[in-house]
């Protein structure tokens, strides 16, 4: 059954959309729908319906109603205006969903430009317009879902397929469903959002069990004490850590997938990092801020690993001048007596390793030497320059030292060079 669909964009930006019957459903419905139209045409601010041996032309404004049915294996358009009804039989079912939402977007033009304090987007006036039984719309944060649910509630309205007290919209957060509420009676007016309910998953799922039980729950402690929810998921977590398989699985998870890195290179100009950063407040799994997504990463595995540590202690040695603040490596590991500083240096391609500082000085300073060592660490390469009788081991962009007796477990990429 090949379908006779086409659709042609003009020179002034109209839209040209036609759809008929395939050969097989030509034949057929001549026989049984003679009076059906075989095929429309949507030109511009009108629709024209093909008959076998006339047409008729409707503009859009005096369309009602756009009604698809489903025959046999075919698919009907019912294009109801005010004189009464005509229908499109014999098409392929894809072609007349296709083409019933190409005339609704066109019908509905001044409807979407107006809905919203800007008009909708194409995708927008898509996820409005389809009508599948269950529609999911994907987006990410703030690009306008919450626009596509009020549109979608005044389409119905407008179009007159729902009446205001047909419609629930749910929003996970109370502040979500507030600014829901808001957004419909600015955009679609008092009157009618007075009878559209807006409601949470939360306050719904109550009502339901209220109206069901004859009485409302009472509410676990988790579900309004943010330190209560906090103790549960410690729990469960605990309990699901007993598993090796997992707990294998969520280190590994927390200290890769935990913090999304994002270079400094990867920025413009040194006042785009950090406005990033600011924008983006980075804390390790410990709770403590640290300056990069590479620090984090650092932080994570030394935390994950069970390595005490401290966030940029001061140097053990007076190191500060008229010029210089006293430093303040990265990470000290007490335990071991090894500081840790993250340079951040782009290293040559392949992940080499850079030299940056003598063995046993320290950024700034002048010749003292720690009781351990100082393990410097580079992105994508690291430098490792630990006092005497201390080894290091260099993985990717984090690097963890082993002093004297003490080691920290790592693994080697087996492309190092």
């Amino acid at each position: 059954m090949q379908e006779a669909s086409s659709t042609v964009a003009s020179q002034q930006g109209e839209t040209h959309l036609s759809v008929g019957r395939g050969a097989l459903a030509s034949i057929l419905f001549a026989i049984v729908r003679p009076s059906d139209a075989k095929a429309a045409v949507l030109s511009g601010n009108s629709l024209t319906l093909m008959h076998s041996s006339r047409s008729m032309k409707i503009p859009l404004d005096e369309i009602g109603t756009v009604v698809l049915e489903d025959e046999w294996w075919w698919r009907a358009m019912r294009i109801g205006i005010a004189t009464g009804e005509s229908t499109v039989s014999g098409l392929s079912r894809s072609a007349a969903r296709a083409f019933a939402e190409s005339l609704e977007l066109e019908r509905s033009r001044d409807f979407f430009d107006k809905v919203e304090a800007r008009p909708l987007t194409d995708e927008q006036r898509q996820a409005v317009v389809v009508d599948k039984g269950r529609n999911l719309v994907v987006a990410a944060a703030g690009s306008g879902k919450t626009s596509v649910i009020v549109a979608k509630a005044g389409w119905l309205l407008h179009r007159g397929l729902r009446h205001p007290a047909d419609l629930l919209l749910l929003a996970f957060a109370r502040d979500a469903r507030l600014e829901m509420e808001q957004r419909i009676r600015r955009r679609l007016g008092e009157e009618t959002a007075r009878d559209i309910a807006v409601r949470t998953f939360h306050s719904l799922g109550v009502s339901i069990i209220g109206e069901v039980e004859g009485k409302r729950p009472t509410l676990a402690r988790a579900a309004e004490d943010n330190k209560a929810l906090y103790d549960l998921l410690k729990r469960i977590v605990g309990d699901l850590l007993a598993d090796r398989g997992f707990a294998g699985i969520l280190l590994k998870w927390f200290q890769d997938r935990f913090a999304p890195y994002r270079s400094e290179h990867d920025f413009q100009s040194w006042g785009e990092y950090w406005d990033y950063l600011r924008r983006h407040e980075i804390r390790s799994l410990k709770g403590e801020k640290v300056k990069s997504f590479e620090e984090c990463e650092i932080a994570n595995f030394l935390y994950l690993n069970g390595v005490p540590h401290e966030y940029e202690r001061a140097y053990e040695h007076d190191t500060a001048t008229r010029e210089r603040r006293q430093c303040q490596p990265d990470f000290y590991l007490a335990e071991n007596g090894i500081y840790i500083e993250h340079f951040a240096i782009n290293g040559p391609a392949g992940g080499g390793v850079r030299v940056a500082h003598q063995r046993g000085q320290v950024p700034g300073g002048r010749g003292s030497r720690a009781k351990g060592g100082l393990l410097a660490t580079g992105a994508p390469g690291v430098v490792a320059l630990p006092g005497d009788g201390d080894r290091a081991i260099i993985c990717g962009r984090v690097a963890v030292a082993a002093h004297r007796a003490s080691v920290v477990r790592s693994t080697i990429p087996a492309n190092l060079p």
